[in-house]
């Protein structure tokens, strides 16, 4: 492990705090990550309750995404799909880059953050070359662009081990694709 490595590592513990209480609100909506806060979200039955509260802030999400993008109603073209899901992103750069200044120390620091702009870069050309027509896709692919900024991923992508970002296809020019980024060896 060399010195980058380890200096990303001492930090990133220390701050996964802020990237969970940051992520939850954005996309528990969006994520099977455990944001409800019961075991019972580990497990593989869907509880009622649980999925009420879900569909809930996803539609708080949606709404929120909404006014950012000047839509006044549900997206009807992959265009106005396309202006929701960049609404997300200029939404998940904000937070991401709050993320990224406050543990962004020395080298390492600098290094994970051009790593994950490199990242969202290249995940934002994806979703240009690929359509969108639905809710669900466009909250999958914001799913996909948040992990880009999560520590654990941030953690392997700097240390070139591991595919970042949600799976998807490798091609683009298709629809309702989630973008597939990787970290350049």
């Amino acid at each position: 492990m060399d010195k980058k490595e380890r200096m990303v590592r001492s930090v990133l513990p220390a701050r996964v705090w802020f990237s969970v209480l940051f992520f939850a609100g954005l996309s528990s909506g969006c994520s099977s990550l455990d944001v409800l806060g019961d075991s019972e979200s580990k497990s593989s039955t869907i509880n009622p309750g649980n999925l009420t509260s879900y569909v809930s802030n996803q539609d708080s999400v949606h709404q929120g995404l909404l006014q950012l993008a000047g839509l006044q109603e549900q997206p009807a073209t992959a265009d106005e799909w396309k202006q929701f899901i960049m609404a997300g992103v200029q939404y998940s750069n904000q937070k991401c880059d709050i993320f990224l200044s406050d543990y962004q120390k020395g080298e390492a620091g600098i290094a994970a953050r051009n790593l994950v702009h490199d990242l969202q870069r290249q995940y934002v050309e994806k979703i240009s070359a690929n359509q969108y027509t639905n809710r669900t896709a466009a909250f999958s692919v914001l799913q996909g662009y948040i992990s880009l900024c999560l520590p654990g991923n941030i953690e392997a992508a700097s240390g070139g081990t591991a595919r970042v970002a949600q799976p998807g296809s490798a091609t683009d020019g298709g629809v309702n694709l989630v973008p597939y980024v990787m970290v350049s060896q």
